[in-house]
C-alpha cells in the first residue's frame, strides 16, 4: 500500500482474500464490482455451493 501511495495509486483501498491469497483491490473500482441496484458483488463465490447447502438441510431419513 506504501509502495502505491508514492507512486500516486490508489488512495483508499480494500483488503481482502480471493484464492487463499491477500488482494488489494481500488475503492475507485468498486462500481464496478457491485450490482448497483442489489447493494451485493457481481460475483459470488458462494452461490455455487447452494446445492449443497440445501442437501445438508434437508432432514435425516428416520432410522
Amino acid at each position: 500500500m506504501i509502495i502505491l501511495a508514492e507512486n500516486g495509486g490508489a488512495a483508499a483501498l480494500s483488503i481482502g482474500r480471493q484464492a487463499g491469497k491477500l488482494h488489494f483491490t481500488d475503492l475507485a473500482d468498486l462500481p464496478l464490482l457491485v450490482e448497483p441496484r442489489a447493494h451485493r458483488p457481481k460475483e459470488q463465490r458462494w452461490l455455487g455451493l447452494r446445492g449443497l447447502a440445501r442437501k445438508m438441510a434437508e432432514p435425516r431419513p428416520p432410522a
